[in-house]
C-alpha cells in the first residue's frame, strides 16, 4: 500500500488473529509421562528431521524420561520421517496422526504439556498463537516473527535451528515442568490483549 502511494497515516498494521477460546490446559504436571505436541505440515521446512533427532538425542542423554511425542499433519516427507523414527529407535515413543480437523486438533492441544514447533522456516504461526490462546507452554525455533509471540522464560523457550539446542530447549521446558502454568498464563494474556480476533476486527 505504501508503495502504490497510501497516506500512512490510513495505513494500519493488523497483527494476525485467533479466536480465543474459555478452554484452557488443564494438564497437572506430576504425572511421569511428558506429553509433546508437534502440528504442522511434514514438509522441509517445518524440521521434523531435526526434532526427531532432537529427540532420540534427549532419551539417549536422560534415559529416566518418559516420553510421548504427538505429530499432527499430512506431506510428502510423512513416510521417510516414520522410518526415520524406526532408524533412530524411537517409533514406540513417537505417534504419526496425519491430517486432522480443527477439534482433533484442539483436544490434542488441551491434553499435551506444551506445543514444540522445529521449524527451520516461519512467519507468524498461527499454530502458536491458537496453542497460547489453550495456555500452553511453547518451545521454538527463534525464527520469523517467532520471537514476538514466545518470549524466553516467560510464554516457554526459544532455540536455534539444530539438533543440539532443540534438545537442549527440551532439557530446559522439562526442568521448567514446575513454571508450565506460569508460562501457559502469560501467553493466554499476550494472547487476549494482542492477537485476539475480535478485538482486531473491532
Amino acid at each position: 500500500l505504501r508503495l502504490l502511494g497510501a497516506p500512512e497515516n490510513k495505513i494500519i498494521d493488523l497483527n494476525n488473529g485467533v479466536k480465543v477460546s474459555a478452554s484452557v490446559r488443564t494438564v497437572t504436571n506430576e504425572s511421569n509421562l511428558l506429553k509433546i505436541l508437534s502440528v504442522g505440515r511434514l514438509v522441509e521446512d517445518k524440521g521434523y528431521q531435526v526434532a526427531l533427532n532432537a529427540v532420540a538425542k534427549l532419551i539417549a542423554f536422560n534415559s529416566d524420561i518418559n516420553i510421548q511425542y504427538d505429530i499432527i499433519g499430512g506431506g510428502k516427507l510423512e513416510n521417510e520421517l516414520i522410518k526415520l523414527s524406526k532408524t533412530l529407535n524411537i517409533d514406540s515413543i513417537v505417534t504419526f496422526h496425519g491430517s486432522q480437523n480443527s477439534e482433533f486438533v484442539k483436544n490434542k492441544m488441551l491434553a499435551c504439556d506444551f506445543l514444540f514447533l522445529p521449524s527451520k522456516n516461519e512467519a507468524l504461526p498461527t499454530v502458536v498463537l491458537e496453542a497460547q490462546s489453550l495456555a500452553i507452554p511453547v518451545l521454538a525455533t527463534n525464527v520469523g516473527s517467532i520471537k514476538d509471540i514466545v518470549i524466553d522464560d516467560e510464554t516457554g523457550f526459544l532455540v536455534n535451528y539444530n539438533e543440539d539446542d532443540l534438545k537442549t530447549g527440551l532439557e530446559k521446558m522439562i526442568a521448567n515442568r514446575a513454571n508450565w502454568s506460569f508460562y501457559g498464563k502469560n501467553a493466554k494474556n499476550n494472547i487476549s490483549k494482542n492477537y485476539n480476533r475480535t478485538l482486531i476486527t473491532e
